[in-house]
């Protein structure tokens, strides 16, 4: 079974739905994730001594989560996030002068942008490295 063609077939589906959301953890500097927030709920987790939101946003590849800290939440307060189309990078950590550090963000909406080009070039990405994932995995069956 070639996964890689199931993944194409899949994103070439507009109607298609992932029901499982894959939790997006922001860890490498210039890492981006694009798509359209679908929810905003919130999150309150034993490492952050504040509750904050989380973001659910559909992307090529499907559902995702992912937090931003309580910091961008307050940025974004009273604006209406779901059904925008956001760009978000991650540029790293910053440490503040009371010791604590903070992730740092560039967020861009999208929403009236025409983004078909960069979806495709995200979709050709990913099949990209599905295809090398999929041809390394056949080297190695034929190792054995």
């Amino acid at each position: 079974m070639n996964y890689g063609i199931m993944l194409r077939e899949y994103l070439e589906k507009p109607n298609a739905k992932s029901l499982t959301t894959s939790i997006v953890r922001f860890e490498v500097p210039g890492q981006t994730l694009l798509g359209r927030i679908v929810r905003v709920k919130e999150f309150e987790h034993s490492m952050n001594d504040k509750p904050c939101k989380q973001y659910l946003i559909d992307t090529v590849t499907g559902q995702k989560s992912f937090v931003l800290g309580a910091r961008f939440d307050k940025e974004f307060e009273g604006a209406e996030l779901v059904g925008k189309i956001l760009a978000i990078q991650y540029n790293g950590k910053v440490e503040l002068d009371n010791g604590r550090r903070v992730n740092i963000f560039n967020i861009v909406d999208l929403s009236d942008v025409d983004i078909s080009k960069l979806l495709e070039a995200e979709k050709e990405v990913i099949e990209h490295e599905n295809n090398k994932a999929s041809s390394k995995a056949d080297a190695q069956k034929s190792d054995c």
